[in-house]
């Protein structure tokens, strides 16, 4: 979306930029697709001492970094005006000492680039079919089974009008918007480009699933391997669960909002059909 627009759309939906600045070393990047895990490892980073991991319901809760994600997903399509930079990335990553899950994972490359000593790790599945198919119960679910009343609603409440927006900016373009004709073949070359990158760079990585568990992840993060098992979650009835909980207030707002519309909207049509009807009556 290009930032005029943007700039244009605030009047109607005010949406303050996050300012977060970095406040910790980003010491993780965990860059691998949503639905490959990505909440299980969250809270094992998080159990190994990296406070904040950012995730993908981290930019779902926040009520503004969806406008974030927009600029940031445009400019990395089209170069300027917005330059891609740390500083960027910081207004919603800065509280967080490693990330994983999307909007992150697409914008691997250049996260790879501006923090340079954080250790990487490729989180994926062997099966992606399974894969595919979670993805198409969950995510995809959200992103093209909304009702209509549901779409019809983001018109009416900021937040929900921007995360509807950004939807297309941090999923749906990286494979043209049709995920069951090209989401496997866009699996296959997101982690075939970022390894043949990291090897080309002799960038040390870890390709993890998690059926590796704890010992693979601790002994290439250099720390102690907990004696809890290893942590599961945002399975799709999880997943929905949380969904709908951030959703629910912001949808009733939204209800609000329009009801309010509605009631200026029938006045003013009320008063202008009396105003014609005096008019003609003189």
């Amino acid at each position: 979306m290009h930032p005029l627009l943007i700039s244009l759309l605030r009047l109607i939906y005010p949406i303050n930029l996050p300012t977060k600045t970095r406040d910790r070393p980003l010491q993780v990047l965990a860059l691998g697709i949503s639905r490959s895990a990505t909440d299980s490892l969250r809270q094992a980073l998080l159990h190994l001492g990296y406070i904040n991991c950012y995730h993908g319901f981290d930019y779902v809760n926040a009520s503004n970094h969806s406008i974030q994600w927009i600029r940031l997903g445009w400019a990395q399509e089209n170069s300027a005006p917005l330059t891609i930079s740390r500083e960027e990335f910081d207004r919603v990553l800065g509280d967080c000492a490693a990330v994983t899950d999307f909007p992150c994972g697409g914008f691997a490359e250049e996260l790879l680039e501006l923090y340079p000593s954080a250790q990487v790790i490729l989180n994926y599945r062997d099966d992606v079919d399974a894969w595919a198919h979670s993805v198409a119960n969950t995510l995809e679910v959200v992103v093209k089974g909304q009702e209509w009343e549901e779409w019809f609603l983001t018109f009416f409440q900021s937040n929900l009008f921007w995360r509807q927006r950004s939807l297309y900016w941090v999923w749906s373009r990286f494979f043209d918007g049709d995920f069951e004709a090209a989401g496997k073949e866009w699996y296959r070359r997101h982690y075939g480009t970022l390894e043949e990158r990291l090897r080309g760079s002799g960038r040390r990585f870890l390709r993890w699933k998690v059926e590796d568990g704890w010992k693979p992840l601790c002994d290439f993060l250099e720390k102690p391997i907990p004696e809890c098992d290893f942590p599961r979650g945002n399975g799709a009835e999880e997943f929905f669960t949380r969904f709908a909980a951030v959703e629910a207030a912001r949808r009733a707002q939204a209800r609000r909002n329009m009801k309010v519309v509605g009631l200026i909207a029938s006045s003013l049509l009320s008063a202008g059909v009396a105003f014609m009807i005096l008019r003609n009556k003189k």
